[in-house]
């Protein structure tokens, strides 16, 4: 079971690690996140708050990556907000976090999920992959829970085009990040290992 880490404890993770004017964009994002994935109590397949999920995909890549740098924070915090919620749509994400975060976030939501997985595999922004595997990790590690289909349908998943997403970030990284893209990787076959098919 996850440990439960409210708001002062994500913040307090980065006080020290970006600007003030930063700070607020993740508070903002934070809120956001919170409000929109919980309206109408809102619940995962595992029982847990919907809003749970982004901020400890967040988690992972302050924690274990070692990330803190803002726009990348908002955007593992928002990355499924316009598909679960009507809260913020394009413009008002520009509006609040600027373009790029918007277009990050754009990339991720799923609009067509025939061709979702292709479009990501095309884009070759290292920041987009990174956030979408810092989400596949979490819903890897949040499985248990679930049905015995339903994990059999996210390892298959995963194996067809997660590996290959994982790849491909390690070639965008710079040289001295490459790390974080192997972290991942070896971090997603550890789980799909537990489930042989």
């Amino acid at each position: 079971m996850e440990k439960k880490i409210g708001f002062n404890g994500f913040m307090g993770r980065l006080l020290h690690h970006m600007l003030a004017s930063e700070l607020l964009n993740v508070k903002w994002a934070y809120i956001l996140s919170k409000i929109g994935h919980n309206y109408k109590a809102k619940r995962r397949r595992d029982g847990t708050r919907a809003s749970d999920h982004p901020r400890m995909a967040a988690i992972i890549a302050i924690d274990e990556l070692g990330i803190k740098e803002w726009m990348l924070i908002v955007t593992i915090l928002l990355h499924d907000i316009r598909e679960d919620s009507y809260l913020l749509d394009e413009e008002l994400i520009i509006l609040i976090f600027g373009r790029t975060v918007a277009r990050w976030v754009k990339l991720l939501t799923k609009k067509n999920k025939k061709i979702y997985h292709k479009l990501l595999a095309e884009c070759e922004i290292w920041q987009v992959l990174l956030v979408k595997l810092c989400d596949r990790l979490h819903n890897l590690r949040t499985l248990p829970p679930n049905d015995p289909v339903f994990i059999q349908k996210q390892i298959k998943e995963t194996r067809k085009y997660f590996f290959d997403f994982a790849d491909t970030l390690i070639a965008l990284l710079p040289r001295k990040n490459k790390w974080r893209g192997e972290y991942l990787k070896e971090q997603i076959q550890k789980i799909c290992d537990q489930y042989p098919t």
